[in-house]
């Protein structure tokens, strides 16, 4: 009896030795877990997506680079990234390189510095280099049927946005696609790259246009707003609203390009 009581103590230590002592590999490999787990759901690493365009004026000034984020990797342009941490206001990641890159995505008031830098060997030379200051590129993509009181409205929002953007030297990529009364497609984008924008018109489709149809490229030095008195309004006493690309083209008629913004479509005489 007495030796059945010793067994059964003996049993009972170990099985509370092995509740109370953990594999330390196991451990590891749970915290490396649960930090990549972190690291991924943060909601820093999603906001760096999309595409940036450096600030005029700084070291790559004017380069545009893409941010995209697959749940594994980081890219950044050509470079694949792993994210290895992050605080308040930056992302952390390095290259997959034995001798590895790093960089740190700083998230600032309207933009986004990006702070390369490479560890020092032995006897080597290297460091920090220069900080890379990004703006991001506002991009939309509208098709307006202007008998449609919603897409008018949402083209008048975004024609304000980008005209917003434009004094505040912001670079933007905007397409618009209207329709002929046919319903033959006409696309215009407009690009501004914290200079100069550039318009592209194309009414290849647009089955009705004669000789006319192609596509146009015109260089613009300004997007301006105005109102104007005009004597297709229905009611004299609206103004016309307007906003204008003009300055500096030099293609055949098109001295400048006019979106017209009027609240009331409906009130134009047709």
């Amino acid at each position: 009896m007495k030796r059945l009581k010793i067994s059964l103590l003996i049993l009972i230590a170990v099985l509370l030795v092995g509740c109370r002592k953990p594999s330390k590999e196991i451990s590891q490999s749970a915290a490396e877990s649960v930090s990549e787990m972190a690291i991924s759901q943060s909601a820093k690493v999603p906001a760096l997506n999309g595409k940036w365009q450096g600030r005029l004026g700084t070291y790559d000034g004017n380069q545009t680079y893409q941010i995209s984020y697959d749940q594994d990797f980081l890219y950044f342009g050509q470079k694949k990234l792993v994210v290895t941490g992050e605080n308040d206001n930056s992302v952390f990641t390095k290259t997959l390189e034995e001798q590895s890159w790093i960089y740190e995505f700083r998230l600032v008031e309207n933009g986004l510095v990006v702070l390369p830098s490479f560890k020092i060997t032995k006897g080597g030379v290297g460091g920090d280099l220069a900080p890379i200051e990004l703006l991001p590129v506002y991009q939309e993509t509208l098709e307006v049927n202007f008998f449609d009181e919603e897409e008018v409205s949402d083209y008048h929002t975004v024609m304000k946005k980008i005209y917003d953007l434009a004094e505040k030297k912001q670079p933007f990529e905007l397409k618009v696609i209207t329709f002929t009364i046919e319903g033959d497609p006409i696309s215009q984008q407009i690009t501004y790259d914290q200079e100069k924008i550039y318009y592209i018109e194309d009414n290849r489709e647009d089955q009705y246009g004669g000789e006319e149809r192609g596509i146009v490229k015109v260089t613009f030095n300004q997007l301006t707003y105005r109102e104007v008195k005009d004597s297709e309004l229905a009611t004299t006493e609206k103004l016309r609203k307007e906003y204008v690309l003009s300055g500096g083209s030099k293609v055949k008629d098109y001295s400048e390009v006019v979106f017209d913004v009027t609240e009331s479509p409906e009130e134009f005489i047709e």
